[in-house]
């Protein structure tokens, strides 16, 4: 996979999530063509849980594949912050602000990222860290 990556440059890691996805391809075809001739309602059964199986896996795999096929940003691999503020609408708006907050904190935390949230006097502001260090790369369109 090394050599059909460096000979099409892209990397590695995408090279081997294509090479997954032609697999659970030739997998699914096999099955079909192996379930075409059977007769035998309980191998009917297996072949159509395997296929299902094979098409999970190629839907999976097109995930990866969509994923890798975005560049690296630089940024990255950055701190994040993020900055909630109850806006005009009064009481509901501060409540709806603290909400998100809370989400934002929760989704950090079961993220991994450490979590360092400020209060001030218009609302929350939140500096998430992330030891892995893509924190930005998750937050940089919210």
């Amino acid at each position: 996979d090394g050599d059909v990556a460096d000979a099409v440059g892209v990397g590695v890691e995408f090279a081997e999530v294509v090479g997954r996805w032609q697999r659970a391809q030739e997998v699914r075809v096999d099955l079909v063509q192996q379930q075409g001739g059977e007769k035998d309602p309980e191998v009917l059964q297996l072949y159509v849980a395997e296929i299902e199986g094979a098409e999970q896996e190629i839907l999976e795999t097109e995930e990866d594949i969509l994923v890798n096929l975005v560049p690296d940003d630089p940024l990255d691999s950055r701190d994040a912050i993020i900055e909630v503020r109850g806006a005009a609408g009064g009481a509901e708006a501060a409540i709806f602000a603290e909400e998100l907050f809370k989400m934002y904190e929760t989704w950090a935390m079961d993220s991994g990222w450490s979590f360092d949230p400020r209060q001030d006097s218009g609302g929350h502001i939140a500096a998430v860290g992330s030891p892995e260090g893509d924190a930005h790369r998750w937050l940089k369109f919210e």
